[in-house]
């Protein structure tokens, strides 16, 4: 008898036998006897096959393997005859039967049946124990029978091939992983666990992937095997993502042409049949993962699939706990400095949009913005106690927050003795440069009613500038995850500042944007700003707010 045999990518080679039986197999235990040894198929049961040539044809019987015997795609169950086309493979190794003379095959008036041909098959009285599925030598004692790593037979003492050794195997794997996720802390190293188990529970799988989504939703491969290229399909990974999705996707028979809707990628990396699961708990999907095969249409069965759904089913436990957790924590971090800068109401609107503002901010025109500096701060704080200073700028933001707020802007900082008002953001408003100018003529009345207060306590005095300026900014969430602050940047903050200090003490200095939407509203007279750098700059074009017109609540002086 002559074979040849293929193990996938290895070459094929030949194996010829002057005996009509020919016994397939791999590390046979001692006394057992195989004629073809297919060590480097780590699939191939000890005693896995049995080829045979009789009554002029050649026929071949699965001796209970773990894996089966396949012929032409499909599982045999009994004794099968071969023909010249015929493909059989165990395990993962490709058997092919140079036939010597034609096969007959049995026609209608034949009344000789497989079963028959069993019986009188010489070769099954040598070892009836040979084809029996559980072998009284691989029968675990009693106390074997307990799913525990002491009890359970390791590679060394004798491979287990059936079955429910295979079953064993992936519960086990199923097992390791659950106690190896208590050590996980991060989304990578939870993705270098599950490569590692998966390629343990689920024995047929020659490739695999997990891929979890970052803060935009977009799913990013996290880790894979083998290493370097991966067969991952998204238009599968999108199915399982979108529909919540578990599934096993099989290879159209090569004579089969009609509806093969086979991702271009599965093409391309010759993919034979896939599992895709969705990491889901509840109504969450938390990523994808998936394993494939490239030799056979028929790698994975369901059982395969509901492994790999219950460990899909962990891993959102693991992501839920431990990563949901730790954003859980940032976002009462967060909403708890946002409260210092905002009403609860909006403080409440601004942590539902703070992760996508986290991820790079966000841009919005128009924005005004409001800031006001204290004027000779310097020479004034020299001349007094720390404690002094303190208590004076204190006594002026008490002041100007509440006005602030009265007229829907928000203090996105203080610095020094300034403070930086934002109206218009984050809420769009219609009449933010009003409200601006409004809130500017209020802070220099306020000003106006604490120095008089000082000068009756013998304290020093002081005055304030104010610049207004309104265009488009950058704001989002700066900081760290324990430090973190909305904050709006860009030129139109840059120009404020330089109508600030353009503005004198107890003036408001508005810009040329700014009048055009409150000419109607306010009481103005024109003023240049000298900039530091006029040939790049030019100097500022700018009104001093004197005061509201006769419909307005108080005037600036």
């Amino acid at each position: 008898m002559i074979l040849r045999y293929t193990l996938p990518p290895n070459a094929p080679k030949k194996f010829e036998s002057e005996s009509d039986s020919v016994i397939l197999g791999r590390r046979p235990k001692p006394g057992q006897h195989i004629d073809l040894d297919l060590t480097p198929d780590s699939y191939v049961s000890k005693r896995h096959a049995h080829i045979t040539f009789e009554n002029g044809g050649y026929w071949i019987e699965d001796l209970g393997s773990g894996n089966g015997t396949w012929v032409d795609g499909q599982k045999i169950t009994i004794k099968t005859q071969l023909t010249p086309e015929s493909k059989v493979r165990v395990g993962w190794t490709n058997i092919e039967i140079e036939m010597e003379t034609a096969i007959p095959v049995p026609g209608p008036d034949t009344e000789q049946e497989p079963e028959d041909v069993i019986v009188a098959e010489p070769e099954q009285e040598q070892e009836p124990e040979d084809v029996i599925v559980a072998e009284p030598e691989q029968e675990p004692e009693p106390e074997g029978t307990i799913v525990t790593e002491q009890d359970q037979p390791t590679e060394s003492e004798g491979e287990k091939d059936t079955m429910p050794t295979q079953g064993w195997r992936q519960l086990k794997a199923l097992n390791d992983f659950s106690k190896e996720l208590e050590t996980g802390t991060t989304l990578e190293s939870l993705a270098q666990i599950l490569i590692k188990q998966l390629q343990l529970a689920i024995p047929s799988a020659q490739r695999g992937a997990v891929l979890l989504p970052d803060e935009q939703d977009e799913l990013l491969l996290k880790a894979h095997w083998p290493q370097g290229d991966h067969s991952v399909s998204m238009t599968w990974v999108k199915r399982a993502f979108t529909k919540r999705e578990a599934f096993i996707w099989t290879a159209a028979a090569p004579a089969d042409t009609s509806g093969d809707d086979t991702p271009h990628s599965a093409i391309y990396y010759d993919v034979q049949s896939a599992i895709y699961v969705p990491l889901l708990l509840g109504g969450d999907v938390f990523g994808v993962m998936y394993v494939d095969n490239y030799y056979a249409r028929d790698a994975f069965a369901p059982v395969d699939l509901e492994m790999l759904k219950a460990i899909a089913n962990q891993v959102a436990m693991f992501i839920r706990d431990n990563v949901l957790r730790k954003d859980l924590k940032r976002e009462e971090v967060l909403r708890s400095n946002l409260l210092r800068q905002f009403s609860p109401k909006v403080a409440e609107q601004m942590v539902e949009k703070a992760a996508r503002l986290q991820r790079g901010g966000e841009r919005s025109e128009p924005v005004t913005i409001l800031i006001s500096d204290v004027r000779h701060f310097t020479a004034l704080s020299s001349k007094m106690e720390p404690d002094d200073v303190v208590r004076m700028l204190n006594e002026m933001f008490d002041a100007f927050v509440p006005i602030i707020s009265e007229y829907d802007g928000v203090v996105d900082k203080f610095v020094g003795d300034s403070v930086l008002a934002v109206f218009g953001s984050p809420q769009s408003d219609p009449q933010q440069w009003e409200k601006a100018a409004q809130a500017a003529i209020e802070m220099q009345h306020a000003m106006h009613m604490l120095g008089e207060g000082r000068k009756v306590r013998r304290l020093p005095a002081y005055q304030v500038g104010i610049g207004i300026h309104t265009g488009g900014v950058i704001h989002g969430f700066i900081g760290s995850a324990e430090r973190i602050e909305f904050t709006v940047i860009g030129d139109t903050v840059n120009r404020a500042a330089r109508y600030c200090d353009g503005a004198d003490p107890g003036e408001i200095l508005i810009s040329k944007a700014v009048y055009e939407h409150v000419y109607r509203l306010v009481e103005v007279e024109p003023k240049t700003v000298k900039t530091k750098h006029p040939k790049s700059e030019g100097d500022l074009e700018g009104y001093l707010v004197k005061g509201l017109k006769k419909n307005g609540k108080r005037s600036a002086s």
